[in-house]
């Protein structure tokens, strides 16, 4: 259907798993998804499995699908772990259009090499959002690419409620948004977490005029360092209480970013985020658990690409 009605979503995902509908005890295991293409509907992929007490869908993968023109949602993941990831989400017709959304996806859970290209024709946008990781260990969202434009509130990768989750190696660009409410990266929690969030290696571009990097309460990120911020606007970042117009003030005011650079990455073929901006080389630094790029180029030890 490409029906963009809101009030009937629920009968247009293509594949909704409601385990707490389906009543059986134990949730499914080692479901795969794979090589498939997912076309129009409300949303691609809802997959709400049994959360209580701790339980998981294990060893959940959803790879080298293609989610294309879905109004609301690409894929929703609620209490699972595994990996979502080489997978192409484009929209041009969202509707408060998130293209990955987890809740409870934990566990060592990886987010990797998506491209998200999402578009919404009205209110906002969401590249990638993550939630609820519960106090495990080896959560990491990297090497994607995640490009957004909408005319409302847009979010290119937001996250809440975090234990041991790294950010790394992801591009992110906010091409147009409400300059008020549009953010590169945004931590969203507005109570302290888990307080061990990694934030490294990343470029978070806003064309839209809002923030690079906003995060609501300071300590929720550990660590902070070698990412690009780059903004069109009067604020580069918000830290806690901090608005700072620039990579000096930013530094300065969080305690963070000593390797960073604000300069602008120049995306030529938008909405592919791949860059050809030389003075921007070697900027990063090598990150262990990511020794390859999206393309699955080898990343340069000590010193490598940001993105």
């Amino acid at each position: 259907s490409t029906d963009p009605d809101q009030s009937s979503g629920f009968e247009r995902h293509i594949i909704h798993c409601d385990q707490n509908v389906i009543g059986t005890v134990d949730n499914p295991q080692d479901v795969m998804i794979s090589e498939n293409s997912f076309l129009n509907g409300y949303a691609a992929l809802e997959l709400d499995f049994e959360g209580s007490g701790g339980a998981r869908s294990e060893g959940l993968i959803i790879t080298e699908n293609l989610f294309e023109d879905q109004y609301a949602t690409g894929v929703y993941v609620s209490n699972a772990l595994g990996q979502i990831g080489d997978n192409l989400i484009k929209t041009s017709q969202g509707i408060f259009f998130t293209g990955i959304r987890t809740n409870f996806f934990d566990g060592g859970s990886q987010i990797r090499r998506n491209v998200v290209q999402a578009y919404a024709t009205f209110g906002g946008c969401t590249g990638i959002e993550v939630g609820n990781t519960q106090n495990t260990t080896g959560n990491m969202i990297s090497n994607n690419m995640v490009y957004c434009s909408a005319p409302g509130d847009v979010w290119g990768i937001a996250v809440y409620n975090l234990w041991d989750m790294k950010i790394v190696h992801n591009s992110v660009l906010i091409a147009e948004a409400n300059p008020f409410q549009c953010y590169a990266f945004y931590h969203l929690s507005g109570f302290p977490d888990g307080q061990d969030a990694v934030v490294r290696n990343n470029i978070f571009a806003n064309a839209a005029g809002g923030h690079a990097y906003n995060v609501d309460v300071a300590d929720n990120v550990a660590v902070e360092d070698h990412n690009c911020l780059f903004t069109t606007g009067p604020n580069l970042s918000e830290v806690g209480s901090g608005f700072y117009a620039n990579l000096a003030d930013h530094q300065n005011g969080s305690g963070m970013g000593a390797g960073e650079t604000d300069i602008d990455p120049v995306f030529p073929i938008q909405p592919d985020l791949h860059m050809n901006n030389c003075a921007m080389d070697d900027m990063g630094q090598y990150f262990f658990v990511v020794a390859a790029d999206i393309d699955g180029d080898a990343r340069g030890n000590p010193v490598c690409d940001m993105g």
